[in-house]
């Protein structure tokens, strides 16, 4: 079976960013949620990449989450928002629940799924 080869991630990132750069204006002249950046985040797997790889995520650190942060930042403030207090959960997550089966499951789920965490605080 062929084994597909992920792009190093800031490549990934700068096709996420591409497309928020485009809708960027009307993210902001609309006063909406970015849904075309969250829908090219999921296509390049860009939401799980804290997540340990023995949970099916890339296992990436906060360098190089900070990285990609600033560069989506430099494309579309909201999406750069997002996707840091995404990370900032997901951060989280992965520091206090290493332990639980519970939270393992979750993780894994976030890497598989591409799922968005927010946060009502």
């Amino acid at each position: 079976m062929l084994k597909l080869v992920e792009q190093p991630l800031q490549k990934r990132m700068a096709n996420v960013c591409a497309v928020a750069s485009a809708h960027a204006g009307k993210v902001d002249a609309e006063a909406r949620f970015p849904f075309e950046t969250l829908a090219a985040l999921k296509q390049e797997r860009l939401l799980g990449v804290l997540v340990p790889q023995d949970l099916g995520g890339a296992g990436s650190g906060l360098d190089e989450v900070a990285d990609i942060c600033r560069m989506l930042g430099q494309a579309c403030a909201s999406s750069g928002m997002i996707y840091a207090m995404h990370m900032i959960k997901l951060h989280n997550l992965v520091v206090g629940g290493a332990a639980s089966p519970w939270h393992r499951g979750l993780m894994e789920r976030v890497a598989r799924e591409q799922l968005l965490i927010g946060s009502a605080t």
